[in-house]
């Protein structure tokens, strides 16, 4: 028996551009070994390695963000017109099979410490468990960049993965046309 049959494959959305560059989900698809927990990871950064989320706490995030993001994707695509690909950069990402991780330089300049994180929680409901993510901005002389992170709320030290606007306004597009959902028959770990 092949048991890499049995592990989900990893898919973006379909709002992702030509590299493949956005939140990247491992969802569960069969009963079995992989069936309790949903993997996020940045495909700019796979070596960091990815979040696993109980399917309850990751379809808590759906919610919450298909009912915030329906405004916020007109607010993320004003705030960040499409910067053009330069050649060489594409080149080398398709020459690679790899996307170009454009946030290599920005992931330990983040200060965490000063995001306001959002609890992803269904209403009414405290997890003890779940999905955190925030919106933070970033200054380097003049510019100033505004980026999503996400964590575990149970290790707040623990792996935060960082997003650009325009990848995390691919996956909220996906979240709400539903590329993102947990098949039914999967259940939660209540």
């Amino acid at each position: 028996m092949n048991d890499s049959c049995d592990i989900p494959p990893w898919i973006t959305s379909s709002y992702t551009g030509e590299q493949g560059n956005c939140v990247e989900v491992q969802l569960p698809q069969v009963a079995g070994v992989h069936d309790s927990v949903v993997g996020i990871r940045d495909t700019k950064n796979r070596r960091a390695g990815a979040l696993y989320a109980q399917v309850d706490t990751w379809r808590a995030l759906l919610a919450q963000l298909a009912d915030r993001l329906r405004g916020m994707a007109r607010a993320i695509a004003a705030a960040s017109p499409p910067r053009p690909t330069t050649a060489r950069a594409f080149h080398a990402a398709a020459v690679s099979g790899q996307p170009i991780d454009d946030k290599a330089h920005i992931r330990h300049a983040l200060d965490v410490s000063k995001a306001e994180w959002i609890r992803a929680e269904p209403k009414g409901v405290q997890l003890d468990d779940c999905l955190e993510y925030a919106f933070l901005e970033h200054s380097e002389g003049r510019n100033s960049t505004t980026y999503v992170v996400m964590r575990l709320s149970s290790a707040p030290d623990g792996l935060v993965l960082v997003f650009t606007l325009s990848e995390w306004d691919a996956f909220g597009k996906g979240v709400i046309d539903g590329e993102f959902d947990v098949p039914e028959h999967v259940p939660s770990a209540c």
